[in-house]
């Protein structure tokens, strides 16, 4: 029995052991082309992007968190405006750009280009701050009225410390300072904005832009603001190039300011006023190229754009709402009151004047989407109405597979994490609804973009080399990434002439097939899953050596040469370095079982 024993313990040890040698081979030689993790960190990517305004205060926030990935992403932000910033990228000029007006016919048509041309992400709730400076330089500084406490001239009005005519000529009449918000109806607020010098029923007696205008008055519940000139407003600073800030706030004079729309037109008939676009109709009192230069009319001390004299009608302009911390920054420097420039608040379809606030911006684009000024016409409680969303636009084809990667990666920061940024400066936050639709289209950039020989797409929930550690990122979930192919390996044989043989079927770059309808049916490999595609066998190619250089046409090889490495062998991965332990160590025991007696007739010739 225990003759019988002992060569099977032996038989069964020896077959362990070549399954365990097996085992270690392949376990420190194998890794598949779908563990993204196992794939080599791209190079740093530089991402130029230019356009809206709305994140110049969010810019280098962003920047910061997006270059602390394991791979960073060097993005540089022109603030340009909308209009020349999608001018700049249909002309190759940016990677990337920002704008919360889409691409026109007659601008995609000189491009010779198609919206289909181009990956779609709304990324920004952008908004439209009125930004305000005090009035300066009338009797009084600010907003004052006059309050006549009592007749001088009838001494039983006069109020017990008052008992002579002298003190009652000083006394019965006094300023007081208006600490209420500043509350300006639309027809108002349109006329004040284009200086539209006429009243609602075009007379010019009392104009509508003026602060002593009977219906401004009734707004803020006083009878007069005597501190300001009569027929006074504001000097207002308008865009000089065009922008979607000017759109918007055209818009909203077409729409829920009729009368200043329609007199505009009919004093200054020449002007682009229909269709409603990004240049302005005509200037206002003042004009400046782009927002920050809007922003820094805003000094201490203050001034009128127009004339450099005291403002005493205060000073006026739309801008990206978070842009006042450009004059706030300016007046602080110098000591100056802080009451003297602030967001004025806005009237919505509710009935409340709403100012500017991450919260109140907030409301609006959770009601109202992709729908701008959503909050003019419909009852949003709480909502500010100068609200839209900023679209981010890149190439669906074309791009390389650093940058196909890190524009997803930016697409997918901003939308997450970048919201907190948003929120800190004063900017809304997107609704969950458009943040997963700018996460679909960082998986439809990926897939436009990830196609050829030299690249494949791979699933992971791992946000990629170009996150930051946030974890917004971290937890999105299953998302797409693009990654390089590394070329194929030529291995080099002694053998006689052979053919090839040929391998089955696999992807164009011979990387794991996949099949893809949309990112939310991609049935390719997830690196992050254990029940991946299995890796289909490459075939080496066999090369001649030096001495069979000749033709072999004519002739048929008695052999073929099948070249195998250890990194192509046809083993589903199970593992975390993408091969099947069990098929290993199986594979070792059956090399040594077949091989065993072959190998021991073979010793014994040699050694007799």
């Amino acid at each position: 029995m225990r003759n019988r024993v002992m060569p099977f313990a032996r038989r069964v040890g020896g077959a362990v052991v070549a399954g365990c040698v097996s085992l270690a081979i392949l376990g420190s030689t194998t890794s598949g082309p779908a563990n993204a993790a196992a794939a080599p960190a791209p190079p740093a990517v530089v991402l130029h992007g230019e356009g809206a305004w709305s994140i110049f205060e969010m810019t280098t926030a962003w920047h910061n968190a997006l270059a602390k990935g394991s791979s960073a992403i060097d993005s540089r932000y022109t603030a340009v405006g909308s209009y020349f910033g999608r001018a700049d990228f249909l002309g190759k000029g940016s990677d990337w750009v920002l704008s919360g007006v889409p691409f026109t016919d007659k601008e995609l048509a000189q491009a010779k280009a198609k919206r289909s041309d181009f990956i779609d992400a709304p990324v920004v709730v952008a908004s439209l701050g009125m930004l305000f400076q005090r009035p300066i330089g009338g009797p009084v500084p600010g907003l004052q009225t006059v309050v006549v406490l009592c007749d001088p001239f009838d001494e039983t009005t006069w109020p017990p410390d008052i008992t002579n005519q002298n003190d009652a000529f000083a006394r019965c009449t006094q300023w007081q300072k208006y600490t209420g918000p500043i509350k300006v109806p639309w027809q108002n607020l349109a006329a004040m904005l284009f200086s539209y010098p006429k009243d609602a029923n075009g007379g010019g007696a009392d104009p509508s832009l003026s602060w002593s205008n009977p219906d401004v008055l009734a707004a803020m519940g006083v009878n007069n603001l005597l501190s300001i000139p009569p027929g006074t407003g504001p000097a207002t600073v308008l865009r000089s190039d065009p922008d979607e800030t000017t759109q918007y706030m055209q818009e909203f004079v077409s729409r829920f300011a009729p009368k200043v729309w329609a007199g505009l037109q009919a004093d200054y008939p020449q002007g682009f006023w229909n269709p409603v676009t990004e240049t302005p109709g005509r200037q206002a009192s003042a004009s400046r190229g782009q927002a920050d230069q809007q922003a820094d009319q805003f000094k201490w001390p203050a001034s009128d754009p127009r004339t450099g004299t005291a403002p005493s009608g205060g000073v006026l302009a739309p801008i990206p709402s978070s842009l006042i911390a450009e004059p706030r920054a300016t007046w602080g420097t110098f000591g100056a009151p802080g009451d003297f420039v602030e967001l004025l608040p806005v009237l919505n379809a509710n009935g409340e004047y709403v100012a500017p606030t991450s919260a109140s911006i907030t409301k609006a684009a959770a009601a109202g989407g992709d729908q701008p000024l959503y909050a003019f016409d419909h009852k949003i409680a709480g909502a500010y109405p100068f609200t839209w969303i900023d679209h981010l636009y890149a190439p669906a084809h074309g791009l390389s597979v650093v940058k196909t990667e890190g524009l997803a990666t930016l697409i997918r920061y901003i939308a997450t994490a970048g919201q907190d940024v948003a929120a800190s400066v004063g900017e809304g936050r997107l609704p969950d609804g458009l943040v997963q639709k700018s996460l679909e289209a960082a998986d439809a950039l990926v897939l436009s973009n990830c196609v050829g020989p030299d690249r494949t797409v791979v699933a992971s929930s791992d946000p990629g080399p170009f996150a930051p550690a946030l974890p917004a990122l971290q937890n999105i979930g299953r998302m797409l990434h693009c990654q390089a192919v590394p070329a194929a390996t030529t291995t080099t044989t002694t053998a006689p002439p052979a053919t090839p043989t040929t391998a089955a079927p696999t992807s164009p770059s011979g990387s794991p097939s996949a099949s893809f309808s949309d990112p939310g049916s991609f049935t390719g490999t997830d690196p992050g899953s254990s029940t991946g595609a299995t890796t289909p066998t490459t075939v080496g190619t066999a090369s001649a050596s030096p001495a069979d250089t000749g033709s072999t046409s004519g002739k048929t090889a008695d052999h073929k040469a099948v070249l195998i490495t250890a990194t192509d062998l046809p083993i589903t991965p199970t593992s975390s370095n993408g091969f099947d332990k069990l098929g290993a160590f199986l594979l070792g025991v059956l090399i040594y079982l077949l091989g065993r007696g072959p190998a021991k007739r073979a010793l014994n010739r040699i050694t007799t």
